[in-house]
């Protein structure tokens, strides 16, 4: 027998591994057919699959290009459907789940579903049978059409299909036209409930238990006889899996005491709790104060959901003794190695915590009691979702459920003396939901007989566009044009963006007619009497002189659109280097705030390092890179960044991107503008690459100083008078004997005179290495206090007490003069930098009233000692100088 089976992407698999090993194994062949590319995996569970296994097969992973006439229109529509249902009268309480389904449609359309008629059921069968009839009248994707007719198989089965908007309809559509049996086979427990509808029916759906069966039948419109109940093939493997460790070698590898039981709390989706750090604190407050010791001093243990990236960074794991993260950055168990880590971390636990999550389900089949509180934030994603009271209700239910975390806490005494009862209850949830067929009997089988079962029946008729469809599909013709237009626009508008060359009839035209120009003069002296005469007529020139580029035209328009918005704005994330960051990227953000007036609570600033003090005159929110990614991750991924993009950051990458995600998750935002520094870059590109006068910057640039910072406690514990210092390795100051020798002794003249505060962190966060100078008296050291988190405020707080800042050319020695702080700093090799940044910062911070900014090659100290005389020394005369301009303000 022949099997198509269309995922949405390879992460499915892992629900459905067993029934295709079973199927292979029963000599069948499967086509796996994906719509896109795995969100979370990295391709083993299919590459394993198929080089185990040749009977299974995959389609090559490509874009669907020939039915994009229809794609706008059918979008639309699907979205729409899926909204419509969640008007109905089962849906009241579920206002995240609408809130979240009115997203992905137009706000008029929002609109036009309140009116009176569509609180009716009259009203909303009305619309949900209109939108299904003009889901008929649509013709069917022909590239997917194709697949079906070249694969000819048996059966077509399907996974999730429910998703909202989902394209994998046409699936069933192509399959009824070609006369081909399909089925769906219910991808996860909450699938029919909280996503989207089964649009097209499908011969037959293959669902977990008979909760699921009511919900097919009483909302997807799916007559009874045509629904199989076949338990839940995913959870098939942990029936009897047995722990990898014991529970001493497991808690040594997390970091838990063996003597003491420990609770795992299992995180839950982003949707389910976007802030869901922030409750576990709350949550593990309530259990050390908790009236059982038991409880009390039992440890816990967190495992991060895969697709909830949460600031545990932050996390104060000093303050929760007793408390391990692990694995960190969360795992999807798809092979043997993270299956034994998620099996052991249940099996070991004495009883596991959730929100709202399958894994709670996981954690009852092996046996463990499961306990849940009533979060007021998460009201609408808990009890205002219908699959989470089957957690409550099915087989007398799973969840121990507590209204406040005092109770929870309390109720947390139970898992510790455990009866027979719990046992008998836990059995029958899990008999009720997940095996239904009885607890002893996989649902792998079941599921692969169905499917054989329906591959053997006799072909359908092919089904046929009934002939009063056809004028309604050429009604929906002009439609279909104009969204594709719109769609089309909008694309474009959107990639023009991104690339700063807004799209407009303005430069469309003129795109067009330097267009015929460059045609007509193709001689030299045509072009530069074009270049002389018609170009300044069409653009006006900058107050520098320079011809304007695209992007001095597109950023004013780009921060003029945002400034007719009311979304969050966000400003980031920054990645690069502090030097590029001080000098160009802040006093680019206050011009862009003198440019267009923007409301602080719009901004949310995106950096590293705890420099929110740097951001306090631009944005109101600020969040931090180290909160959500460990120093090793961040600049794994920051490198690989780079080698995509080569070039600093003129392009946004994938790492951008995924931030962004994360931001605006985080947030809760419907939608987001981001000035992201490309913006900057591509700016500024031109005066970098010597192709413009510094004026492009005096334009779209202000510099000021920062603002005022409370240093009291860093401070506090060094001298009163000392100098920063800071030097690290780096191309035009590269790891050399000579530049090691030079730096030893210069630190030996500073603390002949002067205590000082070296700033060195031992964190390895960029490419940038510091040196470790030897053990000094008068040398002072704050790495203590540093954490990844607020590495750049600690250094900020002390650099802005200095008497002076002595270290490597670039980064920190900017930060010192905009904080009225004489800096000095060397290089060893000017031919490694670009001569346009020194330029700019001795221009920029000599118009400043403190605070000296002077740069000297390594060789250049020795001939500087010459001209002011061997006996105090250069260093001390510069030294000295400083001082005078703390002092008092130098004439410039």
């Amino acid at each position: 027998m022949k099997i198509l089976f269309s995922m949405r992407h390879p992460g499915a698999l892992r629900n459905y591994t067993s029934t295709l090993k079973e199927l292979a194994r029963r000599g069948h062949h499967i086509h796996l057919a994906f719509m896109m590319q795995d969100k979370l995996g990295d391709g083993r569970m299919l590459w394993e699959l198929t080089n185990d296994h040749p009977e299974i097969t995959s389609h090559e992973l490509g874009k669907k290009t020939p039915w994009r006439f229809w794609l706008g229109l059918a979008r639309a529509l699907r979205f729409t459907t899926d909204y419509v249902r969640y008007l109905t009268p089962a849906y009241a309480d579920a206002t995240a789940l609408t809130a979240r389904a009115g997203l992905r449609i137009p706000g008029p359309l929002r609109t036009f579903f309140r009116l009176p008629i569509f609180r009716t059921r009259a009203g909303v069968a009305a619309a949900a049978a209109t939108l299904r009839t003009i889901e008929r009248a649509l013709p069917l994707d022909v590239w997917i059409r194709d697949i079906v007719a070249s694969q000819n198989p048996d059966v077509v089965l399907i996974t999730p299909l429910v998703d909202l908007g989902s394209d994998q309809v046409e699936y069933v559509k192509a399959a009824r036209a070609l006369g081909i049996r399909s089925a769906l086979c219910v991808h996860s427990w909450d699938n029919l409930t909280n996503k989207g509808l089964i649009r097209v029916l499908p011969d037959r759906v293959f669902v977990w238990n008979e909760a699921q069966k009511r919900e097919a039948v009483s909302m997807h419109r799916v007559k009874a006889e045509d629904v199989g109940v076949t338990g839940a093939p995913v959870y098939d493997q942990w029936f009897e899996r047995r722990p990898s460790t014991s529970r001493q070698e497991f808690c040594a590898k997390i970091g838990l005491s063996p003597d003491r039981p420990f609770f795992l709390y299992l995180c839950s989706s982003q949707f389910i709790a976007p802030d869901e750090a922030e409750f576990v604190a709350d949550w593990i407050r309530a259990v050390r104060s908790a009236p059982d010791p038991r409880v009390r001093e039992a440890g816990i243990l967190i495992r991060p959901h895969p697709e909830n990236l949460q600031p545990w960074q932050r996390f104060d794991f000093d303050e929760f003794q007793g408390v391990a993260l692990w694995p960190r950055g969360g795992a999807n168990p798809i092979d043997a190695s993270s299956k034994n880590d998620y099996f052991d971390s249940m099996y070991h636990a004495v009883a596991a915590v959730g929100v709202n999550t399958s894994a709670q389900i996981e954690a009852g089949i092996v046996g463990r009691p499961v306990y849940s509180v009533r979060v007021p934030k998460y009201e609408g994603t808990q009890e205002g979702t219908l699959h989470f009271h089957y957690l409550l209700n099915e087989g007398g239910g799973l969840l121990h459920m507590a209204d406040t975390l005092d109770e929870h806490a309390r109720a947390l005494s139970a898992a510790l003396d455990r009866t027979e009862e719990d046992v008998r209850r836990l059995r029958s949830f899990v008999e009720a939901f997940v095996r239904p067929q009885g607890i002893d009997v996989p649902a792998t089988p079941i599921l692969a007989n169905a499917v054989e079962e329906l591959g053997g029946m006799p072909r359908r008729a092919p089904e046929h566009l009934a002939p009063w469809l056809y004028p309604v599909r050429a009604a929906l013709y002009p439609i279909a044009w104009t969204m594709k237009m719109v769609r089309a626009m909008t694309r474009l508008s959107r990639k023009r963006q991104a690339q700063l060359r807004p799209l407009s009839v303005g430069n469309w035209f003129w795109k067009r007619a330097f267009g015929l120009l460059d045609f007509l003069f193709r001689f030299a002296p045509m072009k530069r009497f074009a270049k002389r005469y018609i170009v300044p007529r069409v653009v006006p020139h900058t107050s520098g002189g320079d011809t304007p580029t695209e992007e001095m035209v597109a950023i004013p328009r780009t921060l003029q659109k945002m400034a007719r918005s009311d979304k969050p704005i966000i400003i980031g994330p920054w990645l690069s280097e502090v030097g590029f960051e001080l000098l160009y990227w802040i006093p680019f953000l206050n011009w862009v705030k003198t440019y267009r007036h923007f409301d602080p609570e719009r901004l949310v600033v995106i950096s590293r390092g705890g420099v929110a003090p740097w951001y306090r005159d631009i944005g109101g929110r600020y969040f931090d890179l180290f909160d959500f990614y460990a120093p090793k991750d961040f600049r794994a991924r920051n490198e690989q960044r780079l080698a995509e993009n080569k070039q600093k950051h003129l392009l946004m990458s994938q790492f951008d991107r995924e931030i962004l995600k994360v931001v605006h998750q985080h947030l809760g935002a419907r939608g987001l503008e981001t000035l992201h520094p490309m913006y900057m870059y591509r700016l500024f590109y031109p005066f970098w690459k010597q192709q413009m006068s510094i004026g492009l910057v005096d334009e779209f640039a202000s510099f000021q100083r920062l603002p005022a910072i409370d240093a009291s406690d860093v401070v506090g514990g060094l001298p009163r008078d000392y100098i920063a210092v800071r030097f690290y390795f780096n191309e035009s100051f590269p790891d050399t004997e000579e530049n090691k020798l030079f730096v030893t002794s210069l630190l030996d003249t500073l603390t002949e005179t002067n205590d000082v505060v070296l700033l060195n962190p031992d964190l390895h966060i960029d490419d940038h290495w510091d040196m470790r100078p030897g053990r000094n008296p008068r040398i002072h050291t704050v790495d203590h206090l540093m954490t990844p988190q607020n590495n750049l405020a600690v250094q900020t707080k002390v650099i802005s007490r200095a008497r002076a800042f002595v270290g490597t050319y670039g980064g920190l020695s900017y930060l010192a003069p905009l904080y009225g702080v004489t800096s000095l700093a060397f290089y060893s090799h000017r031919e490694r930098f670009n001569v346009q940044h020194l330029e700019l910062a001795r221009r920029v911070f000599g118009r400043f009233r403190r605070g000296s900014y002077v740069v000297l090659d390594t060789s250049d100290l020795s001939v500087l000692g010459l001209a002011l005389g061997e006996q105090r020394g250069p260093l001390a005369r510069l030294l000295e100088r400083s001082q005078l301009d703390s002092e008092q303000v130098p004439v410039l």
